[in-house]
């Protein structure tokens, strides 16, 4: 089947309310619920990155979707950091997507990505 077949996202679990946000930072009332539309803003914990964080997503993808990894043809990952920017995260991914092994023993797999850095941008891509 072309197209997309199935998405997932992961939202850290953990968040701070705009209106206390407003009011620490010593902003107008609304700046943020208002101007922003947001009533809440996730952040990460010390126990998660942007790589556990797609690991989680594409997991999750496997289990809930019932998609084999042979089939899954393209995935990208949208992010505005990095947490090691030697290697993409899609080099994470591709390991949890792999498909066989070389005679070295690293990862192979057909599937297509991509990551994508980029403020605002990133979070939708």
């Amino acid at each position: 089947r072309p197209g997309i077949v199935a998405f997932d996202a992961y939202v850290p679990r953990r968040y701070v309310l705009q209106s206390e946000l407003e009011a620490f930072d010593g902003v107008a009332a609304g700046k943020y619920v208002k101007g922003l539309g947001q009533e809440k803003m996730a952040f990460v914990g010390t126990d998660e990155d942007i790589t556990s964080m797609a690991l989680n997503a594409v997991r999750r993808l496997k289990r809930q979707a019932a998609v084999s990894v042979p089939r899954i043809g393209f995935f990208g990952v949208g992010t505005e950091t990095i947490n090691d920017k030697s290697k993409s995260i899609k080099t994470s991914l591709l390991r949890e997507v792999a498909t066989g092994t070389t005679s070295t023993g690293a990862a192979t797999s057909s599937t297509e990505a991509v990551t994508t850095i980029n403020a605002c941008y990133g979070g939708t891509a």
